[in-house]
């Protein structure tokens, strides 16, 4: 797939509509609904820049709101992940009565895409994990006591029900 057809595709999740949730028994509903995912090989991620990924998803954020503006009578949390297993920039919205986004793994909340927008694009394995160079890692591994990762980056913007500008 060429960059200007993956662009395209980008430009049509920007205008999908959304699902807005009553009360807290719709977070299944809102994360089945609102969430979507950016994968590429790597020959197409190598093409795209810093300021390409935040203009897409300053124009998604723009779109949500405008969505929400429209349909909602509560705002909506706007949230962006890097998942390094998928190869995949992950973002999704759940209601704002939401107590906390709805990981598993720890998380910390970031100010900034940028940060996971960067992680992304310099990731090396977005045309998969070479398993046979890892192999050794694993088995060395394998006896240690299993270590504690990092929390998971994740920017989050809330997203009101307002005409004021984001």
């Amino acid at each position: 797939m060429s960059k200007k057809e993956f662009i395209e595709e980008l430009n049509e999740i920007i205008k999908d509509p959304i699902f807005i949730g009553n009360s807290i028994d719709d977070l299944f509903s809102e994360t089945g609904e609102n969430t979507w995912g950016i994968s590429m090989g790597q020959e197409l991620a190598n093409e795209f820049t810093m300021e390409e990924l935040v203009l897409f998803f300053t124009q998604v954020q723009t779109n949500r709101k405008e969505q929400i503006t429209q349909i909602s009578d509560h705002p909506m949390i706007f949230y962006a992940w890097f998942d390094w297993q998928a190869a995949s920039l992950k973002f999704s919205l759940i209601s704002a009565f939401h107590e906390k986004l709805p990981f598993i793994s720890p998380y910390k909340t970031i100010a900034s895409i940028e940060p996971i927008i960067a992680e992304f694009l310099q990731f090396q394995f977005h045309d998969g994990f070479p398993i046979a160079d890892i192999q050794d890692e694993i088995s060395a591994d394998m006896g240690e006591e299993e270590k504690m990762s990092e929390p998971l980056n994740v920017f989050a913007a809330v997203l009101s029900n307002d005409r004021e500008p984001m």
